[in-house]
């Protein structure tokens, strides 16, 4: 990690994993959300432009928001990001290089009330 990109990682975050599906009932439904990693240092959440979001067909009330973290995280898509209490649901988490260092870009999305 570049000395210069991780002073950015000032925010302190969880994330929270759904237990696996068991059995093959179609109508069983995941349990709780469960913890995962604590203590995970992330940029600040920054809203994501309407160019970057793309064309909100569904025309739900979600907003987009991205971080990033170190790599080497057992994050994926469908776990729960939690920062200040609050939830964002993980919808993409990729790879992502700077300055000779290799990340992980988070998007989250955050249902509007």
């Amino acid at each position: 990690m570049t000395a210069s990109f991780a002073k950015l990682m000032t925010v302190t975050a969880s994330t929270k994993r759904s237990p696996a599906f068991t059995g093959t009932d179609p109508t069983k439904k995941r349990g709780v959300p469960v913890a995962n990693i604590t203590s995970l240092l992330i940029t600040p959440l920054d809203p994501m432009g309407g160019e970057t979001q793309g064309v909100n067909i569904l025309a739900t009330p979600v907003q987009l928001y991205e971080c990033f973290t170190e790599s080497g995280q057992d994050i994926i898509n469908g776990d729960v990001l939690t920062v200040s209490s609050r939830d964002y649901s993980i919808r993409a988490v990729e790879n992502w290089t700077y300055k000779n260092g290799t990340y992980l870009h988070l998007i989250v999305e955050d249902m509007r009330r």
